[in-house]
């Protein structure tokens, strides 16, 4: 049980630090979210928040996941891979 709690705790500052990050690259790139009729926001937003939080949760798979699970989970973390390239490569400016 103390692992998980360690790992979820390690997942979330990894966020937290990476998001602000993340977020001047985005704007740094110009991949930003601009307002629109259909928009919650009224101000350009960086797009790229997704990727900190997928970079957080790699990161945290391969510090704590081992043993059967990790034989497991190695297709999963490959298939949400491939489809993260692929939506992020498909909103490159």
């Amino acid at each position: 049980m103390t692992i998980y709690l360690v790992s979820f705790l390690v997942a979330l500052i990894l966020s937290f630090l990476l998001v602000p990050a993340v977020g001047r690259l985005g704007r740094r790139w110009g991949m930003m979210d601009r307002p629109g009729p259909r928009k919650v926001h009224v101000i350009p937003v960086p797009r790229l928040g997704g990727l900190a939080i997928y970079v957080s949760a790699m990161l945290t798979f391969g510090l704590f996941l081992g043993g059967a699970v990790r034989s497991q989970v190695i297709g999963i973390l490959g298939g949400a891979t491939l489809g993260f390239a692929d939506s992020w490569l498909h909103n490159l400016p």
